[in-house]
């Protein structure tokens, strides 16, 4: 088993001698995080970290083998009366106590929104719909699914192991009959978590320059339907959502049906809707296009302005 002994400060920088601050040293084993060594320079004080399945630091005992500290974590790893301190946070990522943002090497995530505050660094993807918002985390499933380096949702191993421990266990004092009745549900189980969490292989939907990569079979990528509207005519939000989302649709033009795009804040009002095409009018409208949504200065529903190249060209 390997172990690494790292030495830094409590704020995550390296160690100096003469800093005037302590420094905490971590003991790592097999990915996990196992002790926490906080000392100064007069005096050391030596926490045990106990894990859950997410990696989460979730209790601290002593030398004695006594819980000093438990921490409860909400689904997107929000600590419910954790001290604002910086340490280990939620799947083992930094925490930052001024922020309370975890930080994951490409991108932070807010834990109160459960979202990216930026957009995914690898691309945008077809499918699943889902993949087209580059600001979820985990796939909208944070107990099945953590993010390493904040690039890609990577399924929780131990869903997937546990069943397969325990049932090795049980083959081996069970009967024939009882062994192949439960090989038929493990095998049953076991596809069922990785088909439910992606069902269709992800595809980019655009390409490096901005264009619409390749079609479906179906001959459209989008869904062939209308972005929702309130009956004013407003831009309505997905009921189900639950914080910021993506909408896909299709409208019709003059040339024909076009694919379309909505983006929607927490709160679910419009950010911005994107078009992908020209409108036949290539000198004024880029292909992709964005049409962002204007506050109107009395706090009243945002308009949408004129178009832009995406991300504001």
């Amino acid at each position: 088993m390997n172990i690494e002994i790292l030495n830094e400060q409590l704020d995550g920088t390296p160690m100096t001698k003469g800093s005037g601050r302590g420094w905490m040293k971590r003991i790592l084993s097999a990915g996990l995080l196992l002790v926490a060594a906080q000392t100064g320079w007069a005096q050391e004080a030596v926490r045990y970290v106990h894990t859950d399945a997410l990696g989460s630091p979730v209790a601290y005992s002593n030398a004695a083998g006594v819980v000093t500290e438990r921490i409860v974590y909400e689904p997107y790893g929000n600590a419910l009366g954790a001290v604002s301190v910086d340490g280990p946070g939620f799947t083992g990522h930094v925490r930052d106590g001024a922020t309370l943002l975890s930080y994951m090497q490409q991108r932070c995530m807010d834990p109160q929104l459960g979202v990216f505050l930026s957009i995914d660094p690898v691309t945008a993807y077809e499918q699943p719909v889902g993949q087209f918002n580059r600001y979820r985390y985990a796939n909208g499933n944070p107990y099945k699914f953590t993010d390493p380096d904040g690039q890609s949702a990577t399924l929780l191993i131990p869903i997937v192991v546990i069943p397969i421990v325990v049932a090795t266990t049980y083959y081996a004092t069970t009967s024939s009959e009882q062994r192949a009745d439960l090989g038929n549900k493990l095998e049953s189980a076991v596809r069922g978590v990785f088909q439910k969490s992606e069902s269709t292989p992800q595809q980019p939907a655009l390409q490096g320059d901005g264009s619409i990569a390749s079609e479906g079979a179906s001959g459209n990528r989008f869904p062939d339907r209308a972005l929702p509207t309130k009956p004013s005519g407003e831009p309505a939000p997905d009921p189900d959502a639950g914080g910021p989302h993506t909408q896909l649709g299709q409208k019709e033009g003059r040339n024909g049906k076009y694919d379309q795009a909505r983006e929607l804040d927490g709160q679910g009002r419009p950010v911005k809707t994107i078009d992908f095409t020209d409108h036949g009018r290539p000198g004024s409208h880029t292909s992709p296009h964005e049409h962002p949504y204007e506050s109107n200065g009395t706090g009243g529903t945002p308009s949408r302005a004129k178009a832009r190249p995406l991300n504001g060209g």
